[in-house]
C-alpha cells in the first residue's frame, strides 16, 4: 500500500472538516438567535458532552474491530446531517437534536482519522513521521478553519443561515474524499467480545499503566478547558459590542497563530521534554484565561492569542506522546477514552461556567474557570512527572 495516498486524502478530508466550521466564530450568537437563553445553550453543550462520553469508547472500539475508513465516512455523514438540522432548527429541541447528531459524527471520527494515519505509516515502517505529519496537518486544518471563520462572520451579517449551509456542504465533500482511502493492514485486529476487550483496555490505561492514565487525563482536561475559551471569547466580543463581521477576522488571526504553533510542537517536545513542554502550555493558557478578565478592553484580546499558542502546541504534542505509548490495535479505543475524559470534564465545566457567568458576570466566570484550570492541571502535571520518564 502506498501510504502517501492516505496521508494526502486524510489531510484534505480533515481540512474540509475543519473548513466546514463557518459557524464557529458566531456559534454562540447563532444559537441565541434561535430563541434560546444562555443557560439553555450550556445545557445543550453539557448534554452533548454526556452523549459523547457514552459513545466515545464504543465508537473507538468500532473503528478498531470493523473498518477505520468506513467509520470515518459514517462520522462525516452524521456531521453533515447535523449541520443541516441546525440550519432548520427553530427551538430548543431542534438545536438539541442537531447537537446530538454532530456528536455522533464527531465521536465516530475522533481518534479514527489519526489511528488510520498511524496505521498507514506503520505499514510502511514510517511511524517516526507521525509527529511531524500531525503538526503539519494541524497547520493546514487551522488555515482552513481560519478561511471558514473569515467568511463566516461576514456571511452571518448577510443571512444567518449561510454559514450552516456551507458547513453541510463541506462535510459532505469530506465524506466523498474518505471514499478513496485505503484501509491499511494491521498487525492485530481485535476480535474478542466487546465488553471483555473494553475492560481489558480500560484496565490497561488506568490500572496497569499509570503513565497513560495521567497523560490522558491531563491532555483531555486541558483540551476541555481550552474549548471553554471559545465561548468566553465570543461572550467577551459581544460584551465589547464588536460587530459580527469582525468576529471572523479576529478568529482568523487566532487560527493562524495556532497553525504556526502546532508546527513547532515536535521541536518543543524534543528540546524541552514532556514535563517542561506541558508546563509551558498550562501557563500560556492560564494567562489567556485570566488576564482579559482583569482588563475589559479591545486591547486585552491579545491575551486570547497567547492562549492560541498554547492550544496550537498542545494537541499534536499530546497525540505524539500518547501514540508512542500504545499499540496499534488499541489505538482508536484509547484515543476515544481520552475523548471520553474530555467530554466528562467539559460536561461538568459547562454548567459551572453558565452559573458563574449568569450569577456573577463575565469577569467572575472567566477568573473562576481560570483558577480551576490552573489548580487541576498543575496537580495532574505533577502526577505525570511522577509516573513517566521525562
Amino acid at each position: 500500500m502506498n501510504y502517501h495516498k492516505n496521508v494526502k486524502l486524510l489531510k484534505f478530508s480533515n481540512s474540509f472538516g475543519f473548513a466546514a466550521l463557518f459557524v464557529l466564530p458566531i456559534y454562540l450568537p447563532y444559537y441565541l438567535s434561535k430563541g434560546i437563553t444562555l443557560t439553555e445553550f450550556f445545557y445543550i453543550a453539557s448534554f452533548s458532552s454526556v452523549v459523547s462520553i457514552i459513545l466515545e469508547t464504543p465508537s473507538g472500539y468500532l473503528s478498531d474491530v470493523w473498518n477505520r475508513k468506513y467509520t470515518l465516512i459514517l462520522g462525516r455523514i452524521f456531521q453533515s446531517i447535523g449541520w443541516c438540522v441546525l440550519m432548520l432548527a427553530k427551538d430548543f429541541s431542534g438545536l438539541m437534536l442537531s447537537s446530538i447528531l454532530r456528536v455522533i459524527g464527531g465521536v465516530l471520527c475522533s481518534g479514527t482519522n489519526h489511528a488510520l494515519l498511524y496505521d498507514s505509516l506503520e505499514s510502511q515502517k514510517k511511524e517516526k513521521d507521525f509527529s511531524k505529519l500531525i503538526g503539519a496537518e494541524y497547520q493546514y486544518n487551522f488555515l482552513a478553519l481560519g478561511f471558514a471563520s473569515f467568511l463566516g462572520g461576514f456571511l452571518y451579517t448577510i443571512n444567518k443561515d449561510l454559514p450552516a449551509i456551507l458547513n453541510t456542504i463541506s462535510y459532505t465533500v469530506s465524506a466523498f474524499l474518505c471514499l478513496n482511502l485505503v484501509e491499511p493492514e494491521r498487525k492485530t485486529i481485535i476480535k474478542e467480545n466487546y465488553f471483555k476487550k473494553y475492560v481489558e483496555i480500560f484496565k490497561h490505561c488506568f490500572l496497569d499503566r499509570k503513565d497513560l492514565r495521567y497523560i490522558l487525563i491531563f491532555a483531555s482536561s486541558f483540551n476541555a478547558f481550552a474549548q471553554l475559551i471559545l465561548w468566553f471569547f465570543q461572550g467577551y466580543l459581544e460584551y465589547l459590542k464588536v460587530p459580527y463581521a469582525w468576529f471572523g477576522i479576529i478568529f482568523v488571526s487566532d487560527y493562524i497563530i495556532r497553525s504556526f504553533s502546532s508546527k513547532k510542537s515536535s521541536l518543543i517536545l524534543s528540546k524541552n521534554g514532556i514535563f517542561n513542554s506541558y508546563l509551558l502550555v498550562v501557563f500560556l493558557l492560564f494567562i489567556g484565561f485570566s488576564f482579559p478578565a482583569l482588563y475589559f478592553t479591545v486591547f486585552a484580546i491579545v491575551f486570547f492569542y497567547i492562549a492560541s499558542v498554547a492550544r496550537g502546541i498542545s494537541l499534536p504534542l499530546s497525540r505524539a506522546v500518547i501514540n508512542d505509548r500504545i499499540l496499534s490495535e488499541n489505538r482508536a479505543t484509547i484515543m476515544s477514552i481520552g475523548s471520553m475524559i474530555y467530554g466528562l470534564v467539559y460536561a461538568l465545566c459547562c454548567p459551572i461556567q453558565g452559573a458563574l457567568t449568569e450569577s456573577y458576570g463575565l469577569r467572575f466566570g472567566m477568573l473562576g474557570i481560570a483558577l480551576l484550570f490552573l489548580i487541576f492541571q498543575l496537580f495532574m502535571l505533577i502526577k505525570v512527572k511522577e509516573n513517566i520518564k521525562l
